[in-house]
């Protein structure tokens, strides 16, 4: 099955699943290099209203490809979450369906959006929710492509990049995590990783969600399993952070897309770890 039909049949079949008197409308958050008027985008969420009856629309950041990559997450946040107080279909709550590093986007929504509308059910689709260990060369022959390349060849937890480059907000390298943690300003603290800056609000409004599904084709690595554990109680998937659980009021079903391979060459296990809080 391909990419984009695995990740169709997922979203389509989690809100089949969700049994509602009225159809909650859903919105879209697409990833790095991509914009809600490409081809895969623009079709996605129309494809998958048309399967589940549920209203739904891509909601767009700034520029899209270009400030997919050069605008931090953190304003990116602001953008959508201003954007979703403002549309009125969604003020008795909404459905999130995110893909890649705009699943980094929905969480923090989910849990930093004061005042927004409820979030319901939550679709993350190949998000890099425990980091990076690099960052992917642009690539592009043109100009916003440049500057991109050259601040990923700089010190990516600097400040300067981390004002100007999207990506260097969850990248986690696994040989440097003391810095990784005095200097990323995104991941560290939306993942409730900072020992003296944790807050239960966080995770408190992460664990009303009614649904959460996730799928990923590469299994998002941390390095320490101290301090993240995946267990199981009464059928469902608790992630356990130093103490800290984080259960969604309904099922959580994680699945890795067949033939996913880790970075090394071996197989992906079957279950992808999602650290929530």
């Amino acid at each position: 099955m391909g990419k984009k039909w695995f990740s169709v049949a997922v979203a389509v079949t989690f809100l089949s699943l969700v049994h509602i008197a009225v159809s909650i409308p859903f919105i879209m958050l697409h990833g790095i290099s991509a914009e809600c008027s490409d081809h895969t985008n623009s079709n996605f969420p129309r494809l998958l209203s048309n399967l589940s009856g549920s209203r739904s629309s891509c909601v767009e950041i700034g520029n899209g490809k270009i400030d997919s990559w050069l605008m931090p997450l953190t304003k990116q946040v602001e953008i959508v979450c201003d954007k979703v107080k403002q549309m009125k279909e969604l003020r008795l709550g909404y459905n999130i369906v995110a893909r890649s590093q705009g699943n980094l986007v929905a969480r923090r929504l989910i849990e930093f959006c004061d005042d927004g509308p409820p979030v319901y059910n939550y679709v993350s689709l190949a998000g890099p929710h425990a980091g990076e260990s690099s960052v992917p060369f642009c690539g592009c022959d043109i100009e916003w492509c440049d500057i991109a390349d050259k601040l990923i060849q700089k010190n990516i937890y600097s400040a300067f990049v981390q004002d100007h480059l999207a990506p260097s907000g969850y990248i986690k390298i696994p040989n440097d995590i003391p810095e990784y943690m005095k200097s990323s300003k995104y991941l560290p603290k939306l993942n409730n990783e900072i020992p003296n800056q944790r807050n239960s609000t966080y995770k408190d409004r992460f664990t009303r969600l009614k649904n959460l599904e996730q799928t990923d084709k590469r299994l998002q690595w941390i390095r320490d399993t101290r301090e993240v554990k995946l267990k199981k109680r009464r059928g469902a998937q608790v992630w356990r952070w130093k103490g800290q659980e984080a259960i969604p009021q309904g099922p959580i079903n994680c699945q890795t897309q067949t033939g996913g391979r880790r970075r090394d060459g071996s197989e992906d296990p079957s279950v992808a770890l999602f650290p929530n809080v």
